[in-house]
């Protein structure tokens, strides 16, 4: 085929994508949305038989600020657009903030998937392509960012457990086997946090740890506790 052709065809399918997103029946008229995106990480490959079934999952960052029409028509929008770029016959989106530096698994904006009848595992039907968007209102992406920060000398923290018990801390940051345990301080000890290190574990839901400094028994020991073990000194 010609580039010529090519670059006609490719802008024709844009003018469609496009107009199908504008002519949401959700969306009010004159309404312009938002839906430009960045792609981001290498497409993972999850073909059917040898290859003969082409699937392909591709992750996007969404600029903060949209709403929940807007995260959809991007959403939308990055299914089709890479989908049919790459001639896949299954295409799943998922959806990040700009500030998501880890994405594996599970997505903070939203997810949406290109394919027959919409669904990944039809991927080797017949059925006419179209496509399903997923994503909560309580998501990671839609709450409000959290203040910065406070530096190490500022802050006026301390260990703490429901239970009372002493807090285990590991010197690795996603382990607590006994192995790794370096000590075991008790509650209501004060600590200065050095780091910490936020991933999603569900859409709407941070699973966070902090490295602490504390000083125990003459000590300076350095390790990794759960954020949920972690409160202000009042």
């Amino acid at each position: 085929m010609k580039p010529k052709i090519i670059v006609i065809l490719n802008l024709l399918l844009f003018a469609i994508i496009t107009t199908a997103l504008s002519c949401d029946s959700e969306t009010p008229k004159g309404t312009i949305l938002r839906t430009s995106y960045k792609e981001v990480d290498k497409i993972r490959d999850v073909s059917m038989y040898g290859g003969r079934i082409k699937r392909i999952v591709a992750h996007i960052v969404i600029p903060l600020g949209r709403t929940e029409e807007e995260v959809r028509a991007t959403l939308k929008r990055a299914a089709i657009e890479i989908g049919t770029r790459e001639r896949a016959k299954a295409t799943t989106v998922k959806g990040y903030r700009p500030k998501d530096k880890i994405r594996t698994g599970v997505w903070t904006a939203g997810q949406a998937t290109y394919a027959p009848n919409g669904k990944w595992e039809d991927a080797s039907s017949k059925a006419p392509m179209a496509v399903t968007v997923e994503f909560s209102k309580d998501s990671l992406y839609f709450k409000k960012d959290e203040p910065p920060t406070k530096t190490e000398e500022k802050q006026d923290l301390i260990l703490t457990s429901k239970s009372g018990k002493p807090i285990n801390i590991s010197r690795k940051r996603d382990s607590w086997v006994s192995e790794d345990i370096i000590a075991k301080i008790p509650s209501g000890t004060r600590v200065l946090v050095l780091q910490r290190h936020k991933q999603a574990i569900t859409p709407e839901m941070l699973f966070i740890r902090c490295r602490v400094r504390v000083n125990w028994k003459g000590k300076k020991i350095e390790g990794w506790v759960h954020g949920d073990n972690i409160a202000k000194n009042n």
